[in-house]
């Protein structure tokens, strides 16, 4: 048994769909700012440790922004491929869906740049780090 969706009716729930998606990639967003926010807080002293072995603010902005260009790009990579087979489930001859390459090359771009400025934000926090604590 089929269920035909009048016009008005398809994009009243094709719209909701849409906005359920952006909710859900706003949270995963967020997550991923809190928890690279979260994990630098977590090692703070293992932060200070590598300050006090002389390991200097820049070296530690490389390393935050290289541990967050891997994880915008595996996410993003990973996210896409889920998009990829969960399209390609639900493409019926009365809904066709459409992934726009955009959408594909400008997905880890994105993520990598707010992956980064998570890591920024991370990294505020690390530059008031005094090496000495870790002797406390």
């Amino acid at each position: 048994m089929s269920v035909v969706l009048s016009a008005p009716r398809f994009f009243d729930r094709l719209q909701f769909v849409s906005l359920n998606n952006k909710k859900i990639s706003g949270r995963f967003l967020a997550g991923e700012s809190v928890n690279q926010h979260s994990s630098v807080i977590d090692n703070i002293r293992e932060f200070g440790t590598l300050k006090a072995i002389g390991c200097r603010n820049r070296d530690l902005a490389l390393m935050l922004l290289m541990q967050s260009t891997i994880y915008g790009l595996l996410g993003s990579v990973i996210g896409l491929r889920l998009v990829t087979l969960m399209a390609d489930g639900m493409r019926s001859p009365k809904m066709a869906l459409v992934l726009p390459w955009q959408a594909f090359a400008a997905t880890p771009v994105l993520m990598i740049f707010l992956c980064g400025l998570a890591s920024l934000l991370a990294l505020m926090r690390i530059r008031k780090v005094e090496p000495g604590m870790v002797f406390r």
